[in-house]
């Protein structure tokens, strides 16, 4: 049932199972393994916990990158409608001119 060799030492078996039910899957768990060190196909001081906290802070990053991206978006958005805006009023006050 765990990810690999993960051991269950730190984490219930039952609490692994609603954790892989309700908020994650398998092999996004799985991919977390390599971060560990193995030795004859073994992980030393890998437990199920140290895979849920790594997949918890994974969640909590990309949550945080995904804001971040989109906050920095539209000020690129609003930034660049000021200087376009900016751009048309000086080409109509420059025809003004020329028609005076």
């Amino acid at each position: 049932m765990y990810a690999g060799n993960a051991s269950s030492a730190l984490y219930a078996e039952v609490d692994a199972q609603e954790f892989l039910t309700s908020r994650t899957y398998f092999f996004k768990l799985k991919a977390f393994e390599n971060n560990f060190e193995r030795d004859n196909g073994q992980y030393h001081g890998l437990d199920f916990a140290y895979l849920v906290d790594l997949s918890t802070i994974d969640c909590h990053l990309r949550t945080l990158l995904s804001y971040l991206c989109l906050n920095l978006e539209h000020a690129l958005k609003v930034r660049f409608n000021q200087i376009i805006m900016e751009d048309a009023n000086e080409d109509e006050s420059g025809s003004e001119r020329e028609q005076a």
